[in-house]
């Protein structure tokens, strides 16, 4: 799973510049997880997809006290995107979350598929629309656990970091935590199409065009048979004449993500 996440916007270099340091045990972090339930079956009990604290136990599993003590517990707090929709309803209805988030120097979400009764990235946007005095100042981390195609470029770009992780397994949560404190650095090449970041996979898997594919002679090495006394020599540029055939073998050709393109 470590291999497998993508950073999605911005580019690393401009992550680097944006965010040099990851979170300390000052800094304040808000988790924000998609928690809704789903039933396996229709008689079956709803359970969440995402425990709330996932993500927030497994950075103190990674990062707590007993680990480096990169994280302190007083900081860190975690809430649902019910408890977002809460918020931006009826602002009454969720003192604790918007005291947090007005104290918090990280905002880390965790979404799930654009789907059920609420969903994630819709509320992400209001959220981004309705309260912004609540992000000014603070670094907005957002991590897409399924599908990455759901944001539009508008809401992209007011996210410090846009990561695909494409699974919800406990593994990728530990990913998430990784990514986070910058023990991990994600691919750039994701494997859908992305429209919000201008990345359209059909396209990207072209053979570059402004490469330079290397040739070579494709020559059958001489033999030489040297003795011990011999001072070996380099060998001599082949000679060709108007007329002769020359055998050359071409480099591998990369499409736009550096990758081999298929022979």
């Amino acid at each position: 799973s470590r291999n497998s996440a993508t950073l999605l916007s911005p580019s690393q270099a401009e992550l680097d510049t944006t965010i040099p340091d990851p979170p300390d045990q000052n800094d304040r972090i808000v988790f924000i997880v998609d928690s809704r339930s789903a039933q396996q079956c229709s008689f079956c009990l709803p359970i969440p997809s995402l425990g709330q604290k996932s993500l927030q136990e497994a950075v103190v599993r990674l990062y707590g006290p007993q680990t480096g003590g990169l994280v302190s517990l007083n900081n860190l707090s975690s809430y649902s995107f019910e408890n977002l929709a809460g918020l931006l309803n009826s602002k009454a209805d969720q003192p604790d979350l918007e005291h947090d988030l007005s104290r918090a120097h990280w905002i880390v979400m965790a979404m799930l598929s654009d789907g059920g009764d609420i969903s994630a990235f819709d509320l992400l946007k209001r959220f981004l629309t309705e309260r912004p005095a609540l992000i000014q100042q603070k670094r907005l981390i957002v991590f897409t656990l399924t599908a990455p195609y759901y944001l539009d470029a508008t809401t992209i770009s007011k996210l410090s970091a846009y990561y695909g992780l494409y699974s919800k397994a406990p593994p990728f949560i530990d990913t998430a935590a990784y990514l986070l404190f910058g023990e991990l650095r994600a691919a750039s090449a994701p494997p859908v199409s992305v429209p919000g970041i201008g990345y359209n996979l059909n396209e990207m898997l072209f053979p570059d065009v402004e490469q330079i594919i290397p040739l070579e002679f494709d020559l059958i090495p001489p033999t030489h048979v040297f003795q011990e006394t011999t001072t070996p020599e380099p060998p001599k540029p082949p000679e060709f004449r108007i007329g002769d055939v020359i055998p050359l073998r071409a480099g591998v050709v990369y499409d736009y993500n550096r990758n081999a393109v298929p022979d």
